[in-house]
């Protein structure tokens, strides 16, 4: 499907996970992690997932550890991180 056509990329220094979709110029944004002004260590790092056979979630990088986000295709939000 063309709505399943997405860019995903990270803004690193601010926490922030981003979903463009090409074909209608949508764009959505999830703050993930903290900002490197709160602390570095627990950014947010540019590895970012997708689940096999779920489209709604991904996994992230965040600092040391990673987190599992739900973030359904047609939603603004994400449902769960």
């Amino acid at each position: 499907m063309e709505t399943n056509q997405y860019l995903l990329f990270v803004d690193i220094k601010k926490g922030d996970l981003h979903r463009h979709y090409p074909a209608n110029s949508k764009h959505q944004s999830l703050h993930v992690g903290k900002s490197t002004r709160e602390a570095l260590q627990e950014t947010v790092y540019p590895s970012h997932y997708p689940v096999e056979g779920e489209p709604s979630y991904l996994v992230v990088g965040l600092g040391r550890s990673f987190a599992l986000v739900e973030w359904p295709l047609d939603a603004l939000t994400p449902s769960s991180l």
